[in-house]
């Protein structure tokens, strides 16, 4: 239902100039593949999480390719996620940030980098 997702990406894109985000907000967009009379509305949520992915596969008769392991199945999938909208017919709307930087870790990856031999 690529109409769907064309009719809520306009949507999304004429109203983002009001939307009181900070510069550095990127938003993941989520649209159920289903009609555009059958979506629920659109909700604020979360990233859920999934479980592992499986592993790549090496093809067998061109070891030059590899095909991609199937996502992993959700783990987290509550209420406020992502998963949980868009599996009751909800467009998801996720506010993600840039920086993943891990402040609280930067000084002892420092201290340990100070160790190495190289």
């Amino acid at each position: 239902h690529f109409e769907t997702a064309g009719a809520i990406a306009k949507s999304l894109v004429t109203q983002i100039d009001k939307a009181p985000l900070s510069y550095n907000t990127i938003i993941n967009v989520n649209v159920p593949d289903i009609a555009l009379n059958q979506i629920k509305g659109i909700k604020s949520t979360r990233l859920g999480n999934r479980h592992k992915s499986e592993p790549s596969i090496q093809d067998e008769k061109d070891p030059s390719l590899y095909w991609i392991g199937e996502n992993g199945k959700e783990a987290d999938n509550g209420e406020g996620t992502d998963f949980h909208a868009v599996s009751n017919n909800y467009v998801s709307v996720t506010p993600l940030q840039i920086d993943l930087t891990k402040y609280s870790e930067v000084k002892q990856v420092a201290d340990w980098l100070q160790k190495l031999d190289y």
